[in-house]
């Protein structure tokens, strides 16, 4: 799992948890999957002070990015040579990449447009208790889709 925690918005500012993910998270989860070969599943959590949003990332087909790529976050692509013919005769074709997606589960709560469900960390803000069921099902869930690392 990974956890970003960034500092609480000021006043009348929106929670950017978008941003985030792009900016920062997103690298990381792509350097957990290149160090750990078997991993095939990540809970995301990012918050901000009081507020958090949870989502998954699978693996999928995800091509191992080259030095230059892992030094350069904003390469999205790279180039590598296909022999065209028996001569000496190079062509370049473009290898795409993969980059995750940061999917919401389906046993978490959706909003209207789709987005990902806002939760609040302070009982007296969630007296219903919300964000200890999610961190149970979340809990859960990990466990089920890394049953091999669970005892």
């Amino acid at each position: 799992m990974i956890v970003e925690i960034k500092p609480e918005p000021h006043a009348g500012r929106k929670f950017e948890w978008e941003s985030i993910w792009k900016d920062q998270v997103r690298e990381q989860v792509l350097h957990a999957f290149e160090a750990d070969g078997t991993l095939k599943y990540l809970g995301v959590i990012i918050a901000a002070g009081r507020h958090w949003v949870y989502g998954i990332v699978n693996r999928g087909h995800l091509l191992p990015r080259t030095m230059s790529e892992m030094r350069d976050p904003t390469f999205r692509g790279t180039r590598s040579p296909a022999s065209s013919s028996n001569d000496s005769t190079v062509e370049e074709r473009e290898v795409q990449r993969s980059v995750p997606s940061l999917d919401i589960p389906n046993f978490f709560p959706k909003t209207e447009n789709g987005a990902f469900y806002k939760f609040d960390l302070l009982d007296i803000l969630d007296a219903r208790g919300v964000s200890l069921r999610a961190f149970e099902e979340i809990l859960n869930d990990l466990r089920r889709k890394n049953s091999d690392i669970w005892f």
